[in-house]
């Protein structure tokens, strides 16, 4: 950490960690405010005038309560100059439940870009963060890459996160400030954001996670899983795989939760026959519906169901639901996209090696 005693600007807030670029400027990191929702709102307006996918930056007022949450630490990054601060960029670590957090929303000035401050921006802010009392439970950190951005990737890469899925239409950019809670259409417009995810295990993740990993007997599903237990020896040294062509245990445990703004619909669990064919009818119009399910027995035939139904393999989630006794399951994430994709459209994609397979395999499955 630097040594700010020689700085004549007396600093009246507390920050959590401080460096310099390679040009000798000094930055520091602090947590958010309510009051800092202007300078927010407006460095967001800056980079994407209104085409964000989360129409909430716009609104003051709920951008202020969405800082003042105990779910919600934003961190702030700002130049030291002689005699004053000035607010470059901006980061959040979001608790979504008992056992995981969120990394997203990492912003930079545009007039600050090139000094590879949203490396350091998003490596400090998230390692200082996971270390407060707040996250001593928390079991998983969850984070999106844009795969049109290497630093984005490197910035996981280098806080410990693990690649595992890939989604070519994750969200559009596009005004959405017109949408209500009243509305019941999704957001449909706009131009697609790939995405990589990822994920990284703490605490103590790996207590927690089921060994036991049942598997549909498919081409896909073991192509994902392959690449996951290869980036992790505790999955490669522990790891019981049991592979089923299918499952008679039929079951319905299913989670489902509508993203107006990104114009999908998320499912998690298993699911009846019917009741599939009921969501696949009922979203049509809806972007694209990812679904989670969980490498169970009992997930076995719904693998089956979303392979003869149009889902293709987009990732394999490990420790991403939990069971009735706290213990994490993996899954396999599928995507069914009912408009069909011009792969063409993904051939500039920046993507790190070690992330290429993933993002072929997908894409490859597009067009098949």
């Amino acid at each position: 950490m630097d040594d700010l005693s020689n700085m004549q600007i007396t600093l009246d807030k507390s920050y959590f960690a401080t460096f310099s670029t390679k040009n000798g400027e000094k930055y520091g990191l602090r947590l958010g405010e309510p009051d800092d929702a202007h300078q927010l709102n407006q460095i967001f307006y800056e980079i994407y005038e209104y085409n964000y996918v989360d129409p909430e930056v716009y609104d003051i007022s709920k951008l202020k309560k969405h800082i003042a949450s105990d779910k919600t630490y934003w961190f702030i990054g700002e130049k030291f100059e002689s005699t004053k601060t000035i607010m470059v960029g901006a980061g959040l670590m979001e608790i979504s439940n008992y056992y995981t957090s969120i990394a997203e929303k990492l912003v930079i000035r545009p007039d600050y870009r090139g000094l590879g401050l949203a490396s350091e921006m998003g490596a400090l802010g998230i390692l200082n963060i996971l270390k407060l009392p707040a996250f001593k439970n928390i079991l998983r950190l969850n984070a999106e890459s844009r795969a049109e951005s290497k630093g984005a990737q490197a910035i996981m890469e280098n806080t410990g996160g693990t690649a595992f899925g890939f989604n070519p239409i994750y969200a559009t950019w596009g005004d959405r400030r017109i949408l209500n809670g009243k509305s019941k259409k999704p957001y449909v417009k706009g131009d697609p954001i790939p995405v990589i995810f990822y994920v990284r295990p703490i605490n103590k993740f790996w207590k927690k996670r089921h060994s036991v990993v049942y598997l549909l007997n498919d081409e896909d599903v073991f192509y994902f899983y392959d690449y996951i237990i290869k980036n992790n020896r505790k999955m490669k040294k522990y790891d019981l795989t049991i592979m089923m062509g299918d499952s008679k245990i039929k079951w319905h445990n299913m989670r489902i939760y509508e993203n107006k703004s990104f114009g999908s619909v998320h499912l998690e669990g298993c699911i009846h026959d019917i009741m599939l064919k009921m969501y696949l009818k009922k979203y049509s119009k809806w972007r694209y519906i990812d679904w989670r399910i969980p490498t169970t027995e009992q997930g076995i035939h719904s693998m089956k169901l979303a392979k003869d139904n149009g889902f293709k393999v987009i990732g394999y989630d490990f420790g991403s639901i939990v069971d009735p006794n706290g213990n994490l399951t993996d899954s396999v994430l599928y995507a069914y996209i009912p408009k069909k994709i011009k792969v063409s459209t993904f051939d500039t994609l920046d993507v790190i090696k070690k992330c290429k397979p993933l993002v072929n395999r997908v894409l490859d499955s597009l067009n098949n």
